[in-house]
């Protein structure tokens, strides 16, 4: 969902009114299109200018910096870092914020410079500019991408064009009016999109609705007390804008997630579906805090998931191959009878035949069989062509059985891998699956690297039964392994899907009731492989019976004593468990 103008509006009244005056002490860019301003007071400011997740806010979201910083960051920090915020503005209630910040020049002269989020979809953009002209940008836009406006260091700065549409913070009754009246037909929704900036269509939509009590009708279907009413609401809605009297809110599907965000409270949502906020900040951390961090480890961990997909892919064309030799015991029969055939004739038959037609002294009928020769060879060779086929296929059929048990042995672990590359939300859980990776022998490590590098320890999911028992999940290997063998009492109880790739999971008593137990059994379906199936086992015993052998593969265990129980997994019903942050 895009940042509107009433959005970022509403964001714009909390940053006046936190951090006017406020001296910026540093700068971040933990992202490429992503700007951090940490500033007096424990405030931080987000400008992203990402196509999807572009905005403006106050965040309280901690981010990972990268180790060097990008030369933008190196770039603002030059110019701007130690200065104070000085105003913002929302030139034509659009989509941007324009941030004036007092500084010094490079002569130790005061100096005003301006720092400008272009929060426009994929034109979006982060612009610093000093008397007029563009210092530098987040992302530069030459003359052979965009013939009608460039941003590049040293070219005077050019807004975004205009849109030609009023500023809501300047209507009243008698402009809105006039407005209306002189495009009278069409839906209301579409005709206040259409003629006020910084309306989303599903803000126009909502405005028309508290109107006219619909956004399908048009304004000159309206009666003239109806007409009357509807002006006087819109007049109403625009007047809490200028005042800055917002309602940040989410929408929320069935299971609770969130699905959308307004500046204001959405009169065609139900009560239910809305989580109402008392700052902006704070909505926009909810919305985009799990869908941002999934998406940069996604993005983060696309190599490793290309590496684990080739292996898999592999794996599976090598099972093929082992499955095909293990069917192939009638070819290697018809082999040996045919060389025994061969050589039992082989007096009687004459060199350069093609075909040698013999009794099959094997068959009880006696009857007969062609067996395909190579004319160039003699009886006796041919005899020993088909031994040494025979020979081949029966040494590659006696180590098939062990292969495919190999082969699925590495199959079920890079599957599991995969997995665990879904669960990763943090940094240090994608390194931890890379690190082990490397030690496998699946990813190179980098040139000229000496030592691994040190990753802080991550942790797992931690949820709460509805009687308040403790369980964890883990994200990967090494997290399962701690988890299971390190973290959990010999009496607490484990469990894991069956013979299915998933994390391990822990219930923190060791006597837990039957409805903890399948709960935690919910949330080891639904961290598995088998998150969309039905009926879904799961395998659980006290951990004092799960052991690791030696020398196995990191999350690889095995257990006895165990019980069965079977579920079906569902987003709703994990999201009724309580997760502890």
């Amino acid at each position: 969902m895009a940042m509107d103008g009433l959005t970022l509006a509403s964001s714009i009244r909390e940053m006046e009114g936190q951090l006017l005056g406020a001296r910026i002490e540093k700068i971040y860019q933990p992202e490429r299109d992503e700007l951090i301003l940490a500033l007096r007071g424990s405030h931080r400011l987000l400008l992203s200018s990402h196509a999807a997740n572009c905005r403006a806010q106050l965040t309280k979201v901690s981010r990972q910096n990268p180790a060097e910083p990008p030369m933008f960051c190196m770039l603002l920090r030059k110019y701007i870092q130690n200065g104070r915020i000085a105003g913002f503005s929302q030139p034509h209630f659009d989509r941007v914020l324009e941030i004036e910040i007092a500084a010094a020049d490079d002569f130790g002269e005061p100096a005003s410079y301006f720092l400008i989020a272009e929060i426009m979809g994929k034109h979006s953009n982060i612009v610093l500019v000093k008397n007029g002209v563009v210092i530098d940008s987040i992302r530069h836009v030459t003359p052979s991408i965009s013939s009608v406006r460039v941003l590049m260091p040293g070219v005077p700065y050019a807004p975004p064009p205009k849109q030609d549409k009023a500023d809501p913070r300047e209507a009243d009754e008698s402009s809105i009016r006039a407005a209306l009246e002189a495009h009278p037909e069409g839906k209301l929704g579409r005709t206040l999109l259409s003629l006020w900036s910084g309306l989303s269509p599903a803000a126009a939509e909502e405005i028309a609705l508290r109107a006219a009590q619909s956004a399908e009708l048009s304004y000159g279907a309206l009666d003239g007390a109806r007409k009357a009413l509807c002006v006087k609401r819109i007049a109403a809605f625009f007047e809490d804008v200028r005042a800055g009297r917002f309602a940040p809110t989410l929408t929320l599907d069935p299971v609770g997630n969130p699905v959308g965000y307004f500046a204001y409270s959405p009169i065609s949502v139900s009560e239910s579906a809305k989580k109402h906020f008392d700052s902006t900040g704070a909505m926009l951390d909810e919305y985009y805090g799990l869908r941002e961090k999934a998406e940069l480890t996604r993005r983060k961990g696309h190599a490793l998931n290309r590496v684990l997909q080739n292996n898999i892919e592999r794996c599976r064309k090598n099972l093929a191959l082992q499955q095909d030799i293990l069917q192939s015991s009638a070819k290697m029969e018809e082999n040996r009878l045919f060389g025994e055939l061969l050589t039992a004739n082989a007096h009687a038959l004459p060199k350069g035949a093609r075909v040698a037609r013999v009794v099959n002294y094997y068959d009880e009928a006696g009857a007969t069989v062609d067996i395909p020769m190579d004319p160039a060879l003699s009886p006796a060779q041919n005899a020993q062509k088909y031994y040494k086929k025979y020979a081949k296929q029966s040494a590659a059929y006696s180590m098939a059985g062990a292969r495919i048990k190999e082969i699925r042995s590495e199959l079920d672990y890079l599957e599991g891998q995969l997995e665990n590359l879904n669960n990763c939300t943090e940094d240090n859980e994608l390194l931890e699956v890379r690190e082990e990776l490397i030690r496998e022998g699946y990813v190179r490590p980098e040139r000229g690297r000496k030592r691994p590098p040190k990753i802080a320890e991550s942790k797992p999911w931690h949820y709460l039964a509805s009687d308040g028992t403790d369980i964890y999940v883990g994200k990967n290997n090494l997290q399962n392994d701690r988890l299971t063998l390190r973290d959990a009492a010999p009496g607490d109880y484990w469990l894991h899907t069956k013979n299915i790739p998933g994390s391990h999971v822990i219930v923190k008593s060791g006597n837990p009731t039957e409805q903890t137990l399948l709960e935690a059994a919910l949330l080891a379906a639904w961290d598995s492989q088998a998150k969309n199936s039905a009926q879904v086992p799961v395998d659980y015993t006290p951990r004092r019976f799960v052991k690791k052998p030696a020398g196995s593969r990191p999350g690889f265990v095995i257990f006895s004593t165990n019980r069965t129980l079977y579920v079906t997994p569902t987003e709703e019903a994990v999201k009724k468990l309580r997760q502890v942050n």
